[in-house]
C-alpha cells in the first residue's frame, strides 16, 4: 500500500507522525487517520539494522490516499 511505498518497512517502529510523538499502534493510527486523503504524511520511524544491534531514525514522507 502507500506507506510500503513510501518507504515503511516490517519492523519499522514508529516515532512520530506530523511531529507529534507516537507511544502505541493506537496513537500512531489516530494521528494517520486525521491527515486528510490526498495530503503528505511525514513520519519519523526507528529502523534497525539486519543484525539488531544498531539503527537510525529515519524520516518517511507517505502520500495518504
Amino acid at each position: 500500500g502507500p506507506a510500503m511505498r513510501g518507504g515503511l518497512a516490517e519492523g519499522d517502529v514508529i516515532l512520530s507522525v506530523q511531529g507529534e510523538a507516537v507511544q502505541s499502534v493506537d496513537e500512531a493510527t489516530k494521528a494517520l487517520n486525521a491527515v486528510p486523503a490526498g495530503r503528505t504524511v511525514r513520519v519519523v520511524v526507528w529502523r534497525t539494522a539486519g543484525n539488531g544491534s544498531d539503527g537510525q531514525e529515519m524520516l518517511l514522507q507517505i502520500r495518504k490516499r
